[in-house]
C-alpha cells in the first residue's frame, strides 16, 4: 500500500513539474527574454501558438526523431507574430526579419546596383550574427548599421533584381523547342554574363562575399509573405512568371571571371617562352 502511495506521490509531483517548467519555459521565460532584448514591457507579448515537441517518422531520416517544439509570439503593439526558439540556452526570434529585409535591400541599393528591390531574410537573422570560426551565432538586436554582416556571411537569402527589359539579356539562338519557358544560365547570353560578373565584383569588393542566389525579373513583385522563420518572396509560387525572370548563382559568375583570367595569363605566359 505504501508503495502504491508513493508512486501516485510520485507521478503527481512528476506531473506538476513538467506543467510548471513548461509554464515557465513557454510563457515566462520568453517574455522576459524579449523584453529585455527589445526594451518593452513584459505583458507587450502574448502567445499566439504553441505546439509542444514530439517524436515522429521522418523519412528523410528513416527513422523514429524528435521534432522540436514551435512557440510563436505576438506582439501587441502592432499583431506582429514571430518565432522564438531555445536552443543551445539560449532563446532566439524572428521578430525582426521583415526589417532585417528592407534594411539589407536598401544597404545592397547603396552599395551595389540600385535596381535591388527585394531580399529574402531567412533563419540568419533570427540567430544574430554568425561566427565562422566559432560555427555559432550571436544574439543581438539588429540595427540599420550591423545587417551587413548577414551579407558578408553570405546569409542573405534570394536577391532580387528588376529589369524593365529581360529580353535583352537572353540568347537568340538558344533552344526555344525544351519543355519548359523557364530561363536558365544557358538561355542567357554574354550581355547577361558580363553583368553578373560585375555584380559579384562588386559585392566581392564591398562584403568579400559572393555566395547569393541572384533573381533578375521583368515582373512586378508579388507580396511578401511573412512566415516564422523567413520573409520574402515564396520561390514555389512563381511558376506564373515563367520567361520573366532567370535565377542564377552569383559565386560561379565571380569563379568563371577568375578562370577566365588564370586562363589569359597561363596563355600568354607560355606565349613569352
Amino acid at each position: 500500500m505504501n508503495k502504491k502511495m508513493f508512486f501516485k506521490k510520485f507521478v503527481i509531483i512528476v506531473f506538476l513539474l513538467y506543467i510548471i517548467t513548461t509554464i515557465l519555459f513557454v510563457s515566462v521565460f520568453p517574455k522576459i527574454y524579449l523584453s529585455h532584448k527589445y526594451d518593452t514591457k513584459f505583458s507587450d507579448y502574448k502567445i499566439a501558438e504553441y505546439h509542444p515537441g514530439y517524436f515522429a517518422y521522418d523519412i528523410n531520416y528513416w527513422d523514429v526523431v524528435w521534432h522540436d517544439s514551435q512557440l510563436v509570439y505576438e506582439f501587441n503593439k502592432n499583431g506582429r507574430k514571430f518565432i522564438v526558439e531555445f536552443m543551445d540556452f539560449n532563446y532566439y526570434d524572428s521578430y525582426q526579419m521583415k526589417d532585417v529585409s528592407e534594411w539589407i535591400t536598401n544597404e545592397l541599393q547603396y552599395n551595389v546596383d540600385k535596381n535591388i528591390d527585394m531580399v529574402n531574410v531567412g533563419a540568419a537573422a533570427t540567430y544574430g550574427i554568425y561566427n565562422k570560426e566559432k560555427d555559432r551565432y550571436k544574439n543581438i538586436v539588429w540595427t540599420k548599421d550591423n545587417v551587413n554582416e548577414i551579407i558578408k556571411a553570405g546569409k542573405a537569402g534570394e536577391v532580387f533584381i528588376k529589369t524593365n527589359n529581360i529580353g535583352q539579356y537572353i540568347d537568340e539562338t538558344r533552344n526555344k523547342n525544351k519543355y519548359t519557358n523557364s530561363l536558365f544560365d544557358g538561355d542567357m547570353n554574354s550581355k547577361f554574363k558580363d553583368y553578373m560578373t560585375e555584380l559579384g565584383t562588386a559585392f566581392i569588393k564591398k562584403y568579400n562575399n559572393s555566395s547569393f542566389d541572384i533573381i533578375l525579373h521583368q515582373n512586378e513583385l508579388p507580396e511578401c509573405n511573412a512566415y516564422y522563420r523567413f520573409y520574402g518572396i515564396d520561390l514555389n509560387k512563381w511558376g506564373k512568371y515563367e520567361g520573366s525572370f532567370v535565377n542564377v548563382n552569383l559565386e560561379y559568375y565571380v569563379w568563371l571571371q577568375k578562370y577566365r583570367r588564370r586562363l589569359v595569363i597561363g596563355i600568354l605566359g607560355r606565349k613569352q617562352k
